[in-house]
């Protein structure tokens, strides 16, 4: 998967609103995508694996999703949708930060 040049992602961000994170951790364990987030005050919601389950506290900066778990995915996305409003809270704790 080619790489974004560090001014289009940081762009892409600002235009952002929630990020979901599907990732088994085979491309980018750490969650680097994630955590520029975060800074920028974007929720996220990620698979519950290596470092991204410590980086993304479960219910104050995001949620968290069991890894390949279709359902959970709708159950969390439509959560997002109906309540979107909690989810920029989330997003802006680790702005502040």
């Amino acid at each position: 998967m080619p790489r974004l040049p560090r001014a289009e992602l940081a762009a892409s961000i600002e235009c952002a609103r929630l990020l979901i994170r599907l990732s088994d951790g085979r491309y980018e364990n750490f969650g680097h995508v994630a955590v520029d987030c975060l800074v920028g005050g974007i929720p996220v919601i990620a698979s519950d694996i290596g470092a991204i389950r410590k980086i993304v506290s479960k219910g104050e900066a995001g949620l968290h999703l069991a890894l390949g778990n279709r359902v959970d995915l709708a159950g969390k996305a439509e959560l997002t949708l109906g309540h979107f409003s909690a989810m920029a809270e989330m997003g802006a704790i680790h702005a502040r930060i």
